[in-house]
């Protein structure tokens, strides 16, 4: 019996290397690899200018980002075998702190973020 529940496993330790290399970009404002992050499909839907576009409203609305920090990191499973990991972060922004949630996946041998979502916390 052959089993391939771990062809999309994905090593925490691997999604959260990827998310804060990441993290070190956008506070370099560094952003000309940040396709490079993104599953396809994310890609897809937010063409890299757009995203560059939202990480620069976000700073000027919160600041440029200082640092941050993990808050928690979850193996989840979904109904269709496919294996991710969400992770919690605090970022402390220049005016406000906030909280980045990603979801990483391994699309097609590649670890990737497909889900992201920064709040304020003020």
């Amino acid at each position: 019996v052959v089993t391939i529940g771990c062809v999309n496993k994905v090593e925490p330790d691997k999604a959260k290397a990827l998310v804060e290399k990441l993290l070190n970009d956008v506070k370099a404002e560094n952003y000309k690899d940040i396709d490079s992050y993104y599953t396809n499909s994310f890609n897809d839907s937010e063409p890299k200018d757009k995203k560059i576009e939202k990480y620069k409203k976000l700073r000027d609305v919160m600041g440029a980002l200082q640092s941050f920090s993990l808050i928690d990191s979850k193996e989840n499973k979904g109904d269709d075998n496919v294996q991710s990991v969400t992770l919690r972060y605090d970022l402390n922004y220049a005016n406000v702190k906030g909280e980045g949630t990603f979801i990483v996946i391994n699309d097609d041998g590649n670890i990737k973020i497909t889900f992201q979502n920064i709040v304020s916390k003020n």
